[in-house]
C-alpha cells in the first residue's frame, strides 16, 4: 500500500505468551517528526502478524535503544507491503 506521512515508528508489539518468532509488528504513522518524544497519537496503525524481518530501503532511519523502536522522520510517500514473513518499507 502507498501512504503519505510525516514520520513512522516501527515496533514489535508487546504481548503475553510465547516470545518466540514470528512476531507481530506495528507500524505507526504520524503527522509530526520525532513522535516518540511527544504524547501524539498515531493517525494510523498497521499491524502485521508472523513477521521475522522488516526491511527499510531508501529512507533515513533512527534506532532508539531505550524503547527498541525504529523512527523514520520526513518519510513522505512510502510503500509498505508484506511478503511472506517480511515487511518491506520503501521510498514511494
Amino acid at each position: 500500500m502507498k501512504l503519505t506521512t510525516k514520520s513512522i515508528i516501527i515496533a514489535r508489539k508487546k504481548y503475553k505468551g510465547n516470545e518466540e518468532l514470528p512476531y507481530i509488528v506495528e507500524i505507526k504513522l504520524f503527522d509530526i517528526n520525532n513522535p516518540h518524544m511527544t504524547i501524539e497519537v498515531p493517525k494510523k496503525v498497521l499491524e502485521f502478524k508472523g513477521i521475522e524481518c522488516v526491511q527499510i530501503s531508501g529512507l533515513q532511519t533512527d534506532y532508539f535503544i531505550r524503547g527498541n523502536d525504529i523512527v523514520i522522520n520526513d518519510a513522505g510517500t512510502v510503500v509498505i507491503e508484506q511478503k511472506k514473513n517480511v515487511v518491506l518499507i520503501t521510498n514511494g
